[in-house]
């Protein structure tokens, strides 16, 4: 049997490509970058590498610009949860991210190894419970604790389904009152009039301090219902093109953030009560990882 009869055989119905043609008459045209190809799921060949981050074996993904990791990135983004083992996927882009922004959110105790991680797991968390009550909500309806945690998403960001941006420009700095939880919604979250732009809070430490408080308890109420509400989904975090937008002379501040990005996904990623829940899966180029530091002293 030769190689065409055989491949008619295995792809019956198909329309086999004439081998002895240039090869480029009959290859799609890909893009240059894999976030522009709108057609990528549709010739995506799926590897050992694909199969370690949708089985929980891999969460880091390394390589050089252009070795394939936005083409992975994009893949779990457009692909159905029954595709991914039941994974419902969030995937973040931070090509357009305001990281002076972040650092806002860095809390100010001197050695403190959870510096940042918070901030990250706050983002990481809030994207998850979105997540969960959209699914909730097309399958079935919500419980009373989602129902109440739609109000305050949609209360605090404005939308309770918040893209990134939304989250980390919360209106958290704002919020005069948060009994957490509550049943009555009204008297749980009470908004000052009026918008504080993100100079202001940076020059002002107690704006600062009062926006730490507010969105971390925010994160812990949050997660708390979260993990109660659950109900055997589960979801992929994903963060991409975490390289982009950074501005001059800030690398060192920025390879901070990285590192307690890598240490909050890492927790996450082992702690016996989010394992079964949440996984993150990190992004990166491998030139920009080799240049972290995960010294205790770093890791601030």
């Amino acid at each position: 049997m030769n190689t065409d009869d055989l491949l008619a055989k295995l792809t019956p119905g198909k329309q086999i490509p004439d081998f002895s043609m240039d090869v480029k008459s009959w290859l799609p045209e890909f893009k240059v970058a894999a976030e522009s190809d709108d057609t990528l799921i549709s010739y995506f060949l799926k590897t050992p590498y694909l199969t370690s981050v949708t089985t929980g074996a891999k969460w880091l993904v390394l390589g050089r610009k252009g070795t394939g990791k936005t083409a992975i990135y994009e893949y779990l983004k457009s692909s159905s949860p029954e595709q991914l083992l039941n994974q419902n996927t969030v995937c973040l882009n931070f090509r357009d991210y305001p990281w002076p922004i972040h650092k806002l959110y860095k809390e100010g105790m001197e050695g403190e190894l959870t510096a940042y991680q918070k901030s990250w797991q706050y983002i990481i968390i809030v994207q998850a419970l979105a997540k969960l009550i959209e699914v909730s909500e097309r399958v079935g309806g919500l419980s009373k604790p989602l129902d109440q945690a739609k109000k305050v998403l949609q209360k605090v960001y404005g939308n309770p389904f918040p893209s990134l941006l939304e989250v980390i420009k919360s209106k958290a700095v704002r919020l005069s009152n948060l009994a957490l939880p509550s049943a009555d919604l009204g008297d749980l979250l009470e908004l000052q009039s009026g918008e504080i732009a993100f100079e202001e809070i940076a020059a002002d430490v107690a704006l600062a301090t009062k926006l730490r408080t507010n969105a971390f308890s925010l994160l812990n109420y949050f997660e708390g219902v979260l993990l109660a509400n659950s109900k055997g989904n589960r979801f992929l975090v994903c963060l991409d093109q975490l390289d982009e937008n950074w501005l001059p002379g800030q690398t060192q501040e920025y390879s901070k953030i990285l590192v307690n990005l890598i240490l909050a996904a890492q927790h996450l990623n082992n702690s016996s009560k989010h394992k079964s829940i949440l996984r993150t899966v990190v992004f990166l180029r491998t030139d920009i990882h080799e240049t972290l530091s995960f010294n205790r002293n770093d890791s601030v």
